[in-house]
């Protein structure tokens, strides 16, 4: 047997037992301190995060040769109107509408319901990925312009290595999830 853990478990006996007690009950008081904060930041003019990505017409050889065009999916979040101010946003996306990750989704690739053809999201204001995988990415107050927030994203299409191509409509689709913080 653990003599450490029976040790333990006779000091606690005996701390708690009122007879054989050395000390006096002593009463303290906890402080705890928040402020609750309301943010009101205006999503894309008032309009919200739901909209509408056409991406421009490309042929397959284009495709097939790295050559999609882009379209960016506007996202600008407004705080100036805000009595309070967030100290950072957190935006998630998640594949939805017949998406899937292409790979882990760290690199951004978004499967579209067609064969052999994927997203390529990037940020606007840096060209990296977008992460796919749930946590997100945060972003702190400096990424803001006098408290405006551009957190566009570029969708490019790309042909998808070891699938057939062919033309036709596709589409996708993200779950974006935005925390103040």
């Amino acid at each position: 047997m653990n003599k450490n853990g029976l040790w333990f478990f006779i000091a606690c006996e005996l701390g708690m037992a009122p007879a054989l007690a050395a000390q006096e009950t002593a009463t303290k008081m906890l402080t705890l301190t928040m402020k609750v904060v309301e943010v009101t930041c205006q999503v894309n003019g008032g309009q919200g995060l739901s909209q509408q990505v056409v991406i421009p017409q490309v042929t397959v050889d284009a495709l097939k040769a790295g050559n999609g065009v882009s379209a960016e999916a506007h996202l600008q979040v407004d705080c100036n109107g805000s009595r309070d101010q967030p100290e950072g946003i957190t935006l998630s996306f998640e594949p939805a509408g017949g998406s899937s990750l292409l790979g882990d989704g760290s690199r951004g690739m978004l499967k579209t319901d067609r064969e052999g053809v994927a997203l390529a999201l990037t940020w606007k204001y840096d060209g990296t990925p977008v992460s796919l995988l749930p946590e997100g990415r945060h972003f702190m107050p400096t990424m803001s312009a006098g408290g405006i927030w551009d957190l566009s994203v570029v969708a490019r299409p790309v042909a998808v290595s070891g699938e057939a191509l062919s033309g036709g409509r596709y589409t996708a689709g993200v779950r974006l999830t935005m925390r103040y913080t």
